[in-house]
């Protein structure tokens, strides 16, 4: 890539981690309702955290791509122990993230697909700086590595205590996958 482009999509990396950051932790507090730091709002700073440092890495160190590899690397550990992290059987009276006159946004509508977009901006930047594969060739693979972990997941939250799988969540972690590789495609021209 070229050092205009490497920048740009630095900054834009820099700005998207730190709003993830501050509006995930700030969101969670309020539908949290305990001003404690909990093990989701750690959660949240870490994926916002490793998007500040992938754009770090572009601003710093365009030259030091496989960086880039381990941040994936620490990213998917995150998703697989949020995805297979038991919960309580407690039913939370809080239905909905974010209300907005008639618009309601449900929590795990846009936590589902916040997931995996991060994942996958990672994946194939990854394999795209590294000159590991064509173009065509890592966005089929990235679509394909983030549909195939999130089937697994849910599929292993069938058997996990006070986890539910859903075709829903599916659906909405293979659209964060998409997106994270449209947002990469968008910030790499």
């Amino acid at each position: 890539m070229k050092k205009n482009t490497l920048t740009q999509s630095g900054v834009v990396l820099l700005a998207t981690g730190l709003s993830i950051m501050l509006l995930g932790v700030a969101a969670d507090s309020l539908h949290i309702g305990s001003p404690g730091f909990e093990l989701r709002q750690l959660a949240i700073v870490i994926v916002g955290g490793i998007v500040m440092l992938s754009g770090l890495r572009k601003l710093l160190f365009p030259s030091q791509t496989k960086l880039d590899g381990v941040l994936l690397a620490i990213y998917f550990l995150g998703l697989l122990f949020m995805g297979i992290e038991p919960r309580s059987f407690e039913v939370s009276t809080k239905k909905y993230f974010l209300t907005v006159g008639a618009v309601s946004l449900n929590k795990d509508f846009i936590i589902n697909i916040l997931g995996f977009l991060p994942f996958s901006y990672l994946m194939v930047s990854y394999l795209l700086d590294n000159n590991r594969l064509r173009k065509i060739s890592a966005v089929a693979l990235t679509l394909l590595a983030g549909t195939s972990i999130s089937l697994s997941l849910e599929m292993i939250q069938y058997v996990i205590p006070g986890r539910t799988s859903s075709l829903s969540d599916w659906i909405l972690n293979s659209l964060g996958t998409f997106l994270g590789v449209c947002f990469y495609l968008l910030t790499a021209r």
